[in-house]
């Protein structure tokens, strides 16, 4: 248990484009306090909860954006965020110290340990920092109960991947042609429902004979594949569900082809045989049904990606990825950030399984259990430069 103000927590602001989710609320900050943590909030102005509501609370030291950088190292630290530090591009020269070296312990969600773009020029940054930095990575972070604590956000996750891609296959039927899908923006989860009903309202209306599309989910049975059916059930849509079950003998499926929606909830953990391929969406010879692909779990640059149809992430701004055209496109939608879209009922939960950690930071088992498999990255990294 942390004593005095021996411990410090720094909650930074986050720089990812559209990103207005936070791991730590006011009331969260006032309880840290309580315990006898010093508490630095720095100002955001994209933060869904404003600053001045952290000012409110006694105690809170408020910093200057991005103030974290020039941090010296400082063994009793913990710097607390959500998505990744910057862009690999700019881990060179601006993440911590003037070399580019992470030099002090944070929390946030990687996304490093599966291979994915950037994974090397990230972890170099903490090596350089000669064992100074240190990563806990949220994916790879549980509590006593061994539930994981980024799992919290995946309900989430996968209410707003599966509206979208509901979005998504009601703009085909009504929008003929190369019309990109708009621009997603922030809500709630009522008002998505409310939404997505009008739209498959306007193309029921439009086609009368069109059948309400079928919402494929992988990994039903999980917190993620929840939110999505969460979703599809509230807009009245049939689901088709599978997990671990339906998937024990290995891909590909050819009945992907047959659903409408295709929604990806599944946690990637290792490498399997892909659910979908290339071949399979050509092979189809006009059978297929599938419009949309939205992969929430989001990792086509990993080399365990089991949707390798597409090469890169999708973004706010320009939701779908076009990778077959015709009278059946196919379009697919991999933003990873999408819990944001529902900001502020996301921000409470995840801080809600958060904040128990932290009260408990360092002492509880559960960081030095996610120390471990940071390290072990970082000696993957060391192995294969020695290999070059």
């Amino acid at each position: 248990m942390a004593t005095g103000n021996s411990y410090k927590i720094w909650l930074r602001h986050e720089t990812k484009a559209k990103e207005q989710r936070v791991t730590l609320t006011p009331a969260g900050c006032a309880k840290l306090i309580e315990k006898g943590y010093s508490v630095t909030v720095e100002k955001s102005p994209t933060r869904i909860i404003p600053d001045a509501e952290y000012e409110k609370v006694d105690g809170v030291v408020m910093a200057e954006t991005n103030a974290w950088r020039g941090l010296p190292h400082d063994d009793k630290l913990l710097i607390v965020g959500l998505k990744e530090l910057g862009t690999p591009e700019e881990h060179e020269g601006i993440l911590s110290a003037a070399d580019g070296s992470v030099v002090n312990r944070h929390t946030y969600f990687a996304h490093v340990y599966k291979g994915q773009d950037g994974w090397e020029q990230v972890l170099e940054a903490y090596k350089k920092g000669n064992d100074r930095g240190l990563l806990y990575d949220y994916e790879y972070l549980w509590n006593q109960n061994k539930h994981n604590v980024g799992a919290a956000m995946s309900p989430f996750a996968g209410f707003v991947g599966s509206a979208q891609g509901i979005r998504a296959w009601c703009w085909q039927m009504l929008h003929e042609g190369d019309s990109a899908l708009p621009q997603i923006t922030p809500s709630t989860k009522a008002k998505i429902v409310e939404d997505l009903k009008g739209q498959l309202k306007e193309v029921a209306e439009k086609y009368p004979d069109q059948s309400p599309p079928k919402v494929m989910v992988m990994g039903a049975l999980g917190r993620c594949g929840t939110g999505a059916r969460e979703c599809a059930h509230s807009c009245g849509l049939e689901t088709i569900d599978w997990d671990m079950e339906e998937t024990k003998a290995g891909g590909p499926f050819p009945q992907i082809l047959d659903a409408d929606i295709f929604v990806n909830c599944i946690l990637l953990q290792g490498k399997m045989p892909p659910f979908l391929t290339k071949e399979m969406i050509d092979g189809a010879n006009g059978s297929r049904k599938l419009r949309v692909i939205s992969d929430v779990s989001c990792d086509p640059t990993s080399e365990f990606n089991p949707i390798p149809v597409y090469d890169h992430i999708t973004s706010w701004e320009k939701p779908t990825l076009r990778v077959r055209d015709g009278p059946v496109p196919l379009d697919v939608i991999s933003v990873d950030n999408l819990p944001s879209v529902l900001a502020e009922e996301a921000s409470y939960a995840f801080g809600d399984v958060l904040l128990p950690l932290l009260l408990e930071y360092p002492e509880s088992s559960c960081w030095e259990d996610s120390a471990k498999i940071y390290r072990e990255n970082i000696e993957k990294l060391a192995s294969k430069k020695q290999k070059v």
